[in-house]
C-alpha cells in the first residue's frame, strides 16, 4: 500500500488509548490531538535520540523514523518505531535495555 492510502486508514493505535487521541470517536484532529501527539513524540525523541534515530509526525496518523545517515522508514506507530530503527542502524532496539537507560541517566546528571 502507498503511503497516502495508508494514511487514510486512520485506525486509532492501542498506544494512543488513554489519551485524547485515543478518546476521539471521530477522525476529527483538533488543536489538543495535535499538541498531545508533538507531546509523546518530544518524549520519544528523548529515547530515540540515544539510538542514533528522530521521531517526526507524519500527517497525525503515522510516524517517520530517520536515522543520523539520513535513511528514513514511514511507521503506523510506536510499537513500530522499534524495528524500523534496528532496521535503518543495524542495532538493537529496545527501550527498557538496562545500558540505554543507563546512559540516559547519567546524560540527564551531567
Amino acid at each position: 500500500m502507498c503511503g497516502f492510502c495508508s494514511m487514510l486508514g486512520g485506525q486509532i493505535h492501542w498506544t494512543d488509548s488513554g489519551t485524547d487521541s485515543g478518546n476521539m470517536p471521530t477522525k476529527k484532529y483538533d488543536r489538543e490531538q495535535r499538541l498531545e501527539r508533538y507531546l509523546r513524540i518530544k518524549k520519544l525523541n528523548q529515547v530515540t535520540s540515544f539510538l542514533g534515530c528522530q521521531v517526526s509526525d507524519w500527517a497525525g496518523s503515522q510516524l517517520i523514523v530517520k536515522s543520523s545517515s539520513g535513511r528514513s522508514e514511514i511507521v503506523d506507530s510506536l510499537q513500530h518505531v522499534w524495528p524500523a530503527i534496528e532496521k535503518l542502524r543495524q542495532i538493537k532496539a529496545d527501550p527498557l535495555d538496562e545500558n540505554l537507560i543507563f546512559r540516559m541517566e547519567n546524560f540527564e546528571k551531567s
